[in-house]
């Protein structure tokens, strides 16, 4: 199937399940989280299960979640 679809379908697929998941969370200033959440976004998902990044190594706490910027959609 990876041979059907290339890198760029599998990206695609990626993509739509990530964007119609209960509960996203994406990485920190990720080209790819910020295209999730956007579409998350119009497809009317809380925020609260939208919004969600890990930030990677913060005072030694690995993998620590923190707060999101919130490109909203107005």
């Amino acid at each position: 199937e990876l041979e059907a679809l290339k890198d760029a379908g599998v990206s695609i697929v990626d993509q739509i399940v990530c964007a119609h998941a209960r509960l996203f969370v994406g990485t920190r200033d990720s080209t790819f989280s910020y295209r999730i959440q956007e579409e998350r976004e119009l497809l009317g998902f809380d925020h609260s299960a939208t919004f969600n990044v890990f930030c990677g190594q913060i005072d030694d706490n690995s993998g620590a979640l923190c707060e999101s910027i919130k490109w909203l959609i107005k």
